[in-house]
């Protein structure tokens, strides 16, 4: 988007990206930009049970967006890498099986949810 249509629309792009995402969790969620276009989201406590739903609802929402860039709308896809983890973990190898499972993601046909819940 940046390339396309400049930084000004991507940074809006990033605005109307993160709101959208935000309206699909709870108040205790944590989201934040983590790169470029990355984002990370931290729920805590969220059940196991749950994590399919929450990362399809998060998904469906973004296919289903359609974003205000300058005069144009724009349908942007969303590939999301899930995991769960474990009391024993750090941050670090929980956050390196996130992004293992959001290249998979990416890898195999974007706009989808890959889950790597299985600690090493």
């Amino acid at each position: 988007i940046n390339d396309r249509r400049g930084h000004d629309i991507g940074d809006r792009v990033l605005q109307q990206i993160s709101a959208a995402i935000l309206k699909s969790t709870r108040s205790t969620d944590k989201l934040g930009r983590w790169g470029g276009e990355e984002f990370i989201l931290i729920c805590p406590q969220v059940p196991a049970e749950h994590l399919s739903a929450l990362a399809e609802k998060i998904r469906a929402a973004m296919d289903d967006y359609v974003f205000a860039a300058g005069g144009a709308a724009l349908h942007l896809s969303i590939s999301i890498g899930a995991t769960l983890a474990a009391a024993h973990e750090s941050f670090e190898a929980v956050l390196k099986r996130a992004d293992l499972a959001l290249y998979e993601a990416k890898n195999t046909g974007r706009n989808r949810v890959v889950f790597n819940i299985n600690a090493e």
